[in-house]
Order: structure tokens, then C-alpha cells, then sequence
């Protein structure tokens, strides 16, 4: 019979080095110098091979530990640094477009409430067996410690975190756009080249909710010149293959619109279908639509 080694259990090493999280600052005393220790460290222990999860939990969890790495951020740095230095983890979980809480809680009825937690489960599995396959292991917290490792280097970028509905902001003044016809051709290809520049700098390009909040309160940064231009950004953006109008065009109810648009899109507003109609029409005529009442 195996005897069971206490002092090398992965699950009690994490919980003994998540201990301290109260200490937790955000990486905000993490400066260039002591990145370079930490990554020099690690060279010479040679903890950035595949499947050190457990060996750098082993060492980030000895006592001696604490005099060459004194704080806890800068031992989280250095566990990052040295399972997950390209921050796979996080960039998996941006790219799997994982429905939030705040979306689930402001649902309008218990039903969609359902809808949305079943999908966001669903997103959750296929995201954590996804890690599981890749890296070995998979550490919910160390998401989170990701997560804010990524603000915090890449701070200066077009990006933030945002609560507020900004995709409901934008839009809101967009029944008073007729058309864009006022848009021509080069400044179409502008915009192209504006959306192209969004996923270079942003840090989550298709977190469309901070996309919004970036076109209204950094349209000069952007070089948008109107309204339209910052209404037509978002489509370019968000639905370039207008995929809107496509589930517009194959489901007769509003609410199964919604529900669809939330699964293949991430997001969902109604006056972006009729935008995007305006936009076909402007620079995409044979692209057809069905005409018919929604319900």
C-alpha cells in the first residue's frame, strides 16, 4: 500500500501558500528588478518545464522561502512566472468568452436566468478540461491572480475592466441615426484599419462591453469623427459577418434572437439589428433580409 505523503499534497501546499492572500496588493510593489529575480530563479531551478505546478508549490511553500521572496505577491509572481509565464490560463478563459454573473443576475426572468447559468456551466467545463489537458492542472484562484497580473503589465493599453452596460450607452441615442450614407468608402476602410489597431492594443479585444466604454470616452484617441463612426466601429468590431442579422433572418421571436445572440455573439442588444440593416444597406446591398414580424 502507498503511504500517503502529507508534507507533498498539492491541494494543502496551495491552501498553505493562498494563506497569506490577505497580504495580497495586486502586483502593485512588483518592479522591473524584481521580475528579473524572480525569472533568474526560476532558470536556475529550472521550473519553466511542463508539469512543475507541484514542484514550484514545494518550493514556494518552504519556510526559507520567505527571506529570498519576502512578500506574497512577489511569490505569486513567481508561481505564475514559473507554471504559466504566457498566462495561458487567462488568455483560455478571455477566449472562451464565459458568460459573467453580473450578465446572469441582470436577467430580465427566472427563465433566462436558467438559460444563461446552464451555458455559462457549460463554458466553465469545457474551459477548465481544456486547461486540464494543456497544463496538467488547473487552479481557479490562480485565474484570478492572472488575471490582475495582465492589468497590471499591460495597465498603459487600451483597455479596462468595466460594470456599467456601455453597449446600452452607445446605443442608446442610435434610433436618431437614418443611415450612413454620410460614410464613404475610405473612411469605411479607416475604420477597418482602426478595428485591426483595437485587437493589437486591447488586452481583451472581444470584451465588447469595454470596447463601447473605449468609443465613447476615447473617440479622439480613436479617431472617430461621429456618431456613426463610433456606432459603425462597434459592428466592425463586435459582428463584422453581421451574425446578428443572420439569426435575425432564422428565428421568428425576439426572445430566441436574444438567447441565440448571447451564445454565438457574447452580448446582446436589440437596436444593434436595426443598425446593422442600415449598415448592409449602405455597404453590403446584396446581402438580403427577410421581412417578416417579430414577436
Amino acid at each position: 500500500m502507498k503511504h500517503y505523503d502529507r508534507k507533498n499534497d498539492p491541494v494543502l501546499m496551495k491552501r498553505h501558500l493562498y494563506d497569506r492572500s490577505g497580504e495580497y496588493k495586486a502586483f502593485k510593489d512588483i518592479d522591473k528588478n524584481v521580475m528579473k529575480r524572480v525569472r533568474d530563479k526560476i532558470k536556475i531551478l529550472d521550473f519553466n518545464r511542463l508539469g512543475c505546478y507541484i514542484d514550484t508549490l514545494k518550493y514556494l511553500t518552504n519556510p526559507s522561502i520567505h527571506t529570498e521572496f519576502p512578500t506574497y505577491d512577489e511569490r505569486i509572481f513567481f508561481l505564475i512566472q514559473s507554471v504559466d509565464p504566457d498566462l495561458f490560463m487567462y488568455k483560455e478563459f478571455v477566449s472562451a468568452g464565459v458568460i459573467s454573473k453580473a450578465k446572469i443576475e441582470n436577467a430580465s426572468d427566472f427563465e433566462e436566468k436558467e438559460f444563461l447559468s446552464n451555458i455559462r456551466r457549460n463554458q466553465l467545463n469545457d474551459y477548465i478540461s481544456k486547461v486540464r489537458n494543456k497544463m496538467g492542472f488547473f487552479d481557479y484562484k490562480l485565474l484570478s491572480y492572472e488575471t490582475d497580473l495582465c492589468r497590471f503589465l499591460y495597465k498603459d493599453k487600451l483597455n479596462s475592466s468595466i460594470k456599467i452596460d456601455y453597449i446600452e450607452k452607445l446605443f442608446n441615442k442610435s434610433n436618431l441615426i437614418n443611415s450612413f450614407n454620410n460614410i464613404d468608402n475610405d473612411r469605411l476602410e479607416k475604420l477597418n484599419i482602426i478595428s485591426r489597431q483595437w485587437y493589437e492594443k486591447a488586452n481583451n479585444p472581444k470584451d465588447y462591453n469595454t470596447l463601447a466604454y473605449n468609443i465613447l470616452t476615447k473617440s479622439k484617441a480613436l479617431e472617430l469623427d461621429s456618431y456613426e463612426e463610433q456606432l459603425l466601429l462597434f459592428i466592425i468590431v463586435a459582428d463584422p459577418n453581421l451574425k446578428l442579422l443572420d439569426i435575425y433572418e432564422e428565428e421568428s421571436k425576439y426572445n430566441m434572437i436574444k438567447k441565440r445572440s448571447l451564445v454565438e455573439l457574447g452580448f446582446y442588444n436589440k437596436k444593434l439589428i436595426s443598425l446593422e440593416k442600415k449598415y448592409h444597406e449602405r455597404f453590403y446591398p446584396e446581402k438580403k433580409i427577410k421581412k417578416f414580424e417579430k414577436k
